[in-house]
């Protein structure tokens, strides 16, 4: 296993407890509500000011963190098999 291969599983990970922690919080409240942790929310709206230009960038920063995280890590794992080494 290589290092790209480890990050991707990592970020995984942290999808996975994110998720966990996400859907553990909406299962603890009175009211069942879901709500997506995004980029957005984290940083703020200034943070992206500069992504209002690219229609196509701005709706991936409002991509829950989730996703992100689970995306971020095929593209290392993809990486990591590309990049093997024997």
């Amino acid at each position: 296993m290589n290092k790209y291969t480890m990050v991707g599983l990592l970020t995984w990970l942290v999808g996975i407890v994110i998720l966990g922690f996400q859907s553990l919080g909406a299962f603890m409240e009175q009211e069942v509500s879901w709500k997506n942790m995004n980029l957005v929310d984290l940083l703020g709206p200034d943070a992206f000011n500069w992504a209002l230009g690219y229609g196509w960038l701005y709706p991936v920063f409002e991509t829950p963190v989730y996703i992100l995280c689970f995306a971020l890590g095929l593209i290392f794992i993809i990486m990591g098999v590309v990049f093997w080494r024997n």
